[in-house]
């Protein structure tokens, strides 16, 4: 049995982590078989699934057409873009830009409205406790009828705060019969901060792409409001589709289509990822002139702390193909001790100009995180590692790449050598995130 869980798309490994724990204490799987029983999705990923099935557009469309999905969510809204390397036999996409995330969900519009018919009851001169009682009822009425409804045509809507014995007419608040009367420019005033944030984000994700296929998942997806609003944005630009089945779990349905088909091929890295490294002392960078220098083989002056990337943010990467550098670590003695040999993986969403993950005093500097050690037993290489011969004598060298694959929705990562025959070995993948240990 596999078990999917799926998460919004700006979670990483960390929650992930935390999310297998939370499976295992619940009793769905075991230490043991968590590592590959336990499975992660993105709910973008989901969703396109889920939209690609139901609306059977495995038929519609064709290699290289671009798909954007906007899950709009209760808290969280999600864009992300695909493109469909083949459409047949079987449908393969590919994520080609960082997914977006915004705090742009539905309940922000509960909010705006419970802090509104609040302030609304107030001003009518109603007591704290009625306030209270009253404010109980409205948010609940606009909740299960006016949001799901509204679609900015009607110039007022009614929202139901009271009995019908309550009736007010001060400060320009008007309850009749227990209902207090909503303009349509006071809706709109809780939807269009979000909805224009959504607008924003999407079109943002659809930039610089030839007439995509836009579509609209998630409750808030199904708003009659949003969806229109989204129309007049993308125009004749995009060809909207929204959920024909509302209400419809559209990233539970998705999590099972994924299980099956696992169409996503390949995906964009969400951040950089690499490792540290002892990189050549420049004398003329304030940087490493406050490092302590040290010589490596040959005598050439090193300092600690540098970075070294193996990945970097926004890069597409195959799900069937891992990416690697390689390393190479001196010793002083032909038989180090190997049998537990470790690199620690970071990683950061810093772009550009990146040379040093560690400060001076050895601390991981702002902006950098550990994900996850990554450890081997290569105790067969002891007494075989290659010599080499500088200024203090004899030292030996140990090589090894590290590795990272998105092979599903995680990020793996590995040691690999090659051992005394010649033969490629690698270690125990590992997607623990360090800073839950």
């Amino acid at each position: 049995m596999d078990i999917i869980i799926t998460h919004p798309n700006g979670w990483g490994l960390e929650q992930q982590q935390r999310l297998r724990t939370a499976a295992i204490k619940a009793g769905l799987t075991t230490e043991g078989q968590a590592a590959t029983q336990v499975k992660f999705l993105s709910e973008a990923e989901a969703s396109i699934h889920f939209c690609i099935e139901s609306l059977g557009l495995n038929s519609t469309v064709s290699p290289e057409s671009k798909l954007v999905v906007c899950d709009a969510g209760g808290s969280t809204v999600d864009t992300t873009v695909y493109n469909v390397k083949s459409s047949r036999p079987k449908l393969e996409l590919e994520e080609i830009k960082r997914s977006d995330c915004v705090q742009a969900g539905s309940i922000f519009v509960d909010e705006a409205a419970s802090e509104y018919i609040r302030s609304e009851l107030g001003r009518a001169g109603l007591r704290a406790v009625a306030v209270e009682n009253c404010a109980k009822q409205g948010i609940n009425a606009f909740i299960s009828m006016i949001k799901p409804e509204f679609d900015g045509l009607k110039e007022s809507v009614g929202c139901k705060v009271g009995e019908k014995t309550l009736n007010r007419a001060r400060d320009g608040v008007h309850i009749t019969n227990g209902r207090m009367r909503f303009l349509k420019h006071t809706v709109q005033s809780f939807f269009d901060p979000l909805v224009n944030e959504i607008l924003d984000s999407a079109e943002s994700q659809a930039e610089d792409i030839d007439n995509p296929y836009v579509f609209l998942v998630g409750g808030f997806g199904d708003s009659p409001y949003l969806q229109k609003c989204m129309k007049t944005r993308l125009g004749d630009s995009a060809k909207l589709t929204v959920n024909n089945k509302p209400g419809a779990k559209a990233v539970a349905d998705g999590a099972v289509i994924w299980a099956i088909v696992q169409s996503v091929t390949s995906r964009a890295a969400r951040y950089s990822y690499g490792v540290p490294v002892a990189i050549p002392y420049n004398r003329f960078s304030p940087e490493h002139t406050k490092r302590e220098v040290g010589l490596g083989p040959g005598g050439i002056p090193l300092v600690l702390g540098g970075w070294s990337e193996i990945i970097g943010k926004n890069t597409v990467v195959s799900a069937d193909s891992a990416i690697g550098v390689s390393y190479c670590r001196p010793f002083r003695t032909p038989r180090p001790t190997l049998s537990n040999f470790s690199a620690v993986l970071y990683s950061t969403t810093h772009l550009y100009d990146v040379e040093f993950v560690k400060d001076s005093d050895g601390s991981v500097k702002d902006g950098f995180y550990p994900v996850c050690t990554i450890s081997a037993n290569m105790q067969e290489l002891e007494g075989a590692l290659d010599p080499n011969y500088d200024m203090f004598g004899l030292y030996w060298e140990l090589h090894f790449r590290v590795c990272i694959q998105f092979g599903d929705t995680e990020l793996k990562a590995y040691l690999e050598w090659v051992d005394k025959e010649g033969e490629v070995c690698k270690g125990e993948a590992s997607t623990i995130a360090a800073s839950v240990l």
